[in-house]
């Protein structure tokens, strides 16, 4: 089994759910679609696991949305100008707007990009494929914290 690592921000997942295809010249081929697939999934893990997320988690999974800093404004109900604050460190993301994220994230992480009213009915007829969820092995690698070392100090 490949599993492919996604870089969130400072987190990195790695997928084992999927299989690739091997080229002629030994390299693993991946369609833009798969790509997509794996991008969202791993932003879904880190907003369902990581303790908390930062602007270059944010940042990602609005682009593994497919989402323009206005229209992802417009689904949580804030300003385009919060969005690109949360996106560049002048704001704080909440646990309500990681949850909001997280929920927008489960409906598209196998549907369309866009527009949102479609990803429930995606998700519908891919359960009736496919059976439910997605199956194979995710793993999210957490950083460890920076830790100063007891008893040194600046000078």
């Amino acid at each position: 089994m490949t599993k492919i690592s996604t870089k969130v921000g400072k987190y990195t997942v790695e997928d084992g759910s999927g299989t690739l295809h091997e080229t002629p010249e030994g390299n693993f081929s991946l369609s833009s679609k798969q790509a997509l697939g794996y991008e969202r999934r791993a932003a879904h893990i880190v907003f369902c696991d990581a303790p908390k997320v930062g602007p270059a988690e944010m940042r990602f999974a609005r682009k593994a949305l497919a989402l323009k800093q206005t229209e992802l404004a417009k689904l949580l109900g804030v300003s385009a100008f919060t969005v690109s604050d949360w996106e560049s460190s002048k704001g704080r993301i909440t646990k309500q707007t990681q949850l909001a994220m997280r929920a927008l994230l489960e409906q598209a992480k196998n549907g369309p990009a866009w527009p949102p009213e479609a990803w429930a009915s995606a998700e519908r007829q891919n359960e009736q494929v496919h059976g439910s969820g997605v199956s194979g092995t995710f793993v999210i690698e957490v950083p460890p914290r920076n830790r100063r070392q007891s008893g040194s100090r600046a000078a």
